[in-house]
């Protein structure tokens, strides 16, 4: 990811350690790639560090709780539409792996503090048709377990415990996983611990352990899961065995996993507390570099009587909507993702009517939460440079309500892709914006707010009279040009905006720097822009620049140095901007962005040309540069000034 630090810093990781290398090599090594003794090893050791007799590996925490649901209803003769209450805030899988089973979810709002089922909402939902609770311990708190169960015994009910982003963390001296009937854990990328795919199932439930064991292979008879299942055996038990190994007493499933996914988790398993450890390390740094915003953001706490092992680390900003401060550490490099939104999503939105009105603190958590990584492989280094941008985003945040911000959109030729991009935009960052439209696109009633929108119908395509025009009429602080002719994404747009409001006068919206690519496509055609890579070059070794990209249009610009460019040829202009920022010694910025599709060979051969002719411009303005130089020094001689 190429961004403006030149970091990327994601919410999980994963490194191969010499224990990895030596348990894969060996699966390759024996050539036993079904289920054996590294899958056996790691369900057991798994576990027992949960305080359970039996493990189940699956290929993932989703079939770990599709098959638990699936074995408890086989146990129990639950009856399709039977209820299980499920938190309003999780992975959506929670709640489709009920849909599933042919029940029915009933959901459950969050608690405000640690995001877990809220146990004091919890009996209001149950029915007679109640079966299960599914408390949902969310990036590495556990739920208030005590209640839960105590909630549970009272209703006759099942506890399945989604602990998928939570391993072997403590509630009240006993592990995750321990309490309810069956866990579900999740060994996914990002995840605490890491098979690439993979989940595991714990219960002391022997008669459990079977049923999902038989499950995740197929429903067999579970006389017969392992090739090592028939070794050893007497005639009359082999005898049995082969009668019965291809017996399928359950609608069951292919979530089975290879020796590969046992021997990496295996490996990891044996530094499980170090990874637990450094990840609380992290945490413990963000807290106390983040306390300082406490009036800005919720950060993460901690429940009395657990331990907390920060699968991630999550965050509510509190006095606006999460999707500014999101953009902002995105685009310098810290990834973050939504606190697991579940009813806004388009088929539960039409399941259940108008949800956020019954469950307001998951309404809020969706639309103010969002998490950041906090897994072992982040460097001292990334977790200063994490807090860092919240210091930016924040210092910039005050210097906002001051300043004001201007899109100006130009029409192309084609009315149809003027318009698509054009409903792309997010406006919600500008104060207004003007269009100028030479190709007659828009009409006043296209737009709803009168105020906010402005159309020039100008003739001229020049840029340069687009500039003159837009120092006439224009007040805002801050503008950004983005022609619609589908050669830019719209989605650079905030990077425009948000980057000439750290300071910058001039940030270019650069499809050169290396890794970037042509708007929603991958492929790059290298020479391209081979006009405006020479003017650049030349413009660099003149004036001691350091520009990737001279011409382009699309560019984020302050006005006041707009005023002072002094631009005044109309095929020029974009270099000369770039040249008046290089001269007046301008803080510049470039920004890597998407480009079009395909290259327009007529486009092509306009910017080489007009590269070669900006030459001798080049020329004049260095003669120039070193005349006002050479009259400067004579001035000096003449009135003997040091």
């Amino acid at each position: 990811m190429i961004n403006a630090s030149g970091k990327f810093i994601g919410v999980g990781d994963f490194q191969v350690n010499p224990e990895i290398r030596k348990y894969v090599n060996d699966v390759l090594d024996t050539g036993r790639l079904s289920y054996g003794p590294y899958i056996s090893k790691f369900e057991h050791n798994f576990a027992y560090l949960h305080d359970c007799l039996f493990g189940i590996m699956s290929n993932s925490g989703t079939s770990a709780l599709q098959v638990a649901i699936q074995t408890l209803k086989i146990h129990h003769s639950w009856k399709d539409g039977d209820e299980i209450l499920v938190p309003a805030t999780t992975f959506v899988a929670t709640a489709n792996i009920v849909l599933h089973n042919n029940l029915t979810p009933v959901f459950v709002d969050i608690e405000d503090k640690y995001y877990g089922i809220n146990p004091n909402l919890i009996e209001d939902k149950i029915t007679s048709r109640t079966r299960c609770i599914i408390p949902v311990h969310l990036f590495g708190m556990p739920c208030q377990l005590d209640k839960i169960m105590e909630i549970a015994k009272k209703y006759n009910l099942k506890v399945i415990e989604d602990s998928c982003e939570t391993m072997f963390a403590d509630f009240n001296g006993k592990k995750v996983g321990s309490f309810g009937d069956i866990a579900c854990f999740s060994t996914y990328i990002a995840h605490i611990l890491i098979t690439g795919v993979g989940g595991i199932s714990t219960t002391s439930n022997a008669e459990y352990a079977v049923t999902m064991r038989s499950l995740i292979n197929h429903g067999r008879d579970s006389i017969y899961i392992s090739i090592d299942d028939d070794k050893g055996k007497t005639k009359d038990q082999l005898n049995e065995i082969i009668e019965k190994r291809f017996s399928f007493i359950h609608c069951g499933h292919s979530f089975r996993v290879t020796e590969l996914e046992g021997a990496i988790g295996l490996a990891q398993l044996e530094n499980w507390d170090e990874n637990i450890t450094q990840r609380q390390r992290n945490a413990q740094y963000l807290t106390e570099h983040l306390s300082k915003y406490s009036d800005k953001l919720q950060l993460p706490e901690i429940r009395p009587l657990a331990s907390h092992v920060f699968m991630m680390y999550p965050i509510l900003i509190k006095n606006e909507l999460k999707q500014n401060i999101c953009n902002h550490l995105e685009w310098f490099g810290v990834e973050t993702r939504d606190m697991l939104p579940l009813l806004n999503q388009p088929f539960y939105k039409n399941y259940f009517d108008k949800p956020e009105i019954d469950y307001p603190v998951s309404d809020r958590v969706l639309k103010k939460g969002f998490y950041i990584g906090c897994h072992p492989y982040i460097s001292p280094d990334m977790l200063a440079h994490v807090c860092e941008c919240f210091d930016l985003y924040f210092n910039k945040s005050k210097v906002k309500t001051k300043s004001t911000s201007v899109l100006v959109a130009i029409t192309s030729s084609n009315i149809q892709i003027t318009e698509s991009l054009f409903y792309k935009i997010d406006t919600s960052a500008f104060d207004r914006i003007i269009v100028f439209d030479a190709f007659d696109t828009f009409k006043k009633e296209f737009f709803s707010d009168g105020t906010k929108y402005l159309i020039i119908k100008l003739k001229s395509k020049s840029f340069l009279e687009i500039y003159k025009k837009v120092i006439e009429i224009i007040h805002e602080d801050y503008i950004v040009f983005f022609h619609l002719n589908g050669s830019q994404s719209p989605e650079d747009i905030t990077k425009l905006i948000s980057h000439i409001k750290l300071g910058y006068d001039l940030v270019i919206a650069s499809r050169f720097l290396p890794g970037g690519k042509r708007y929603d496509s991958d492929y790059v055609v290298p020479l391209r822009g081979f006009g405006n890579r020479f003017i650049t070059f030349m413009l660099n070794l003149m004036f001691d620049a350091n520009l990737v990209d001279s011409y382009q249009p699309f560019r984020a610009v302050t006005l006041n140095f707009l005023k002072e460019a002094d631009l005044n040829s109309k095929f020029l202009a974009n270099f000369q901007m770039s040249i008046r920022a290089v001269l007046k010694n301008k803080k510049v910025f470039e920004l890597p962005t998407q480009e079009a599709k395909s290259v327009d060979t007529k486009n092509f051969l306009s910017v080489m040309g007009i590269g070669l002719l900006t030459v001798p411009r080049l020329f004049i303005e260095k003669i120039k540069q070193y005349s006002k130089l050479i009259k400067r020094k004579k001035h000096r001689k003449e009135n003997n000034i040091l």
